[in-house]
């Protein structure tokens, strides 16, 4: 929750700090997100200025049905708005020298979020090889990796790898 990611920030901060009298400074630091106060160069991942314009507009709101919807909503917006403000100070840093972002609509919500000057923001999209992953190639494969996994034909598994968020059913998007 909240308490985690502040004390992280905190302790994180502090680290980074004492390393650098150790070592006499870094060339460079950085980070896959706002995880520290003395980052120059960070990936954005998220941006919760926007989920917090969500949540307020309503748009990101669960119906509230118990006391425990009211109370994860609280702590959401709470959250939201709490670290909004710290990623506010930590984009508009004139430390941070370059915010490196996967996909368009995050620089956009990031640039109107937090007025992060263009110059300092870029777009650098996952990269997936269209020859090695391509209809061909798949299409070559197929049969073969159903045959080794037991998957017969007209028979769908579904697979996900990456960073899972549980919600409720009952919550809208």
């Amino acid at each position: 929750g909240l308490a985690r990611f502040l004390s992280f920030y905190w302790m994180a901060s502090r680290a980074v700090d004492a390393a650098a009298r150790q070592h006499g400074g870094f060339d460079v630091i950085y980070s896959p997100g706002p995880n520290c106060r003395q980052v120059e160069v960070c990936t954005a991942w998220f941006c919760h200025a926007r989920q917090d314009e969500l949540l307020r507009s309503g748009k990101l709101r669960p119906g509230a049905v118990s006391l425990s919807d009211w109370l994860r909503l609280a702590h959401r917006k709470i959250y939201a708005a709490a670290v909004t403000r710290l990623e506010r100070g930590f984009y508009r840093s004139e430390r941070l020298r370059r915010v490196i972002s996967p996909a368009q609509v995050l620089k956009d919500d990031l640039v109107a979020s937090y007025g992060i000057e263009l110059a300092r923001i870029v777009v650098a999209h996952a990269g997936v090889d269209a020859e090695t992953f391509g209809v061909e190639q798949r299409n070559a494969l197929r049969a073969q990796a159903r045959a080794e996994i037991g998957l017969r034909n007209g028979e769908f598994w579904f697979l996900f790898a990456g960073l899972v968020y549980c919600f409720s059913l009952k919550e809208k998007f």
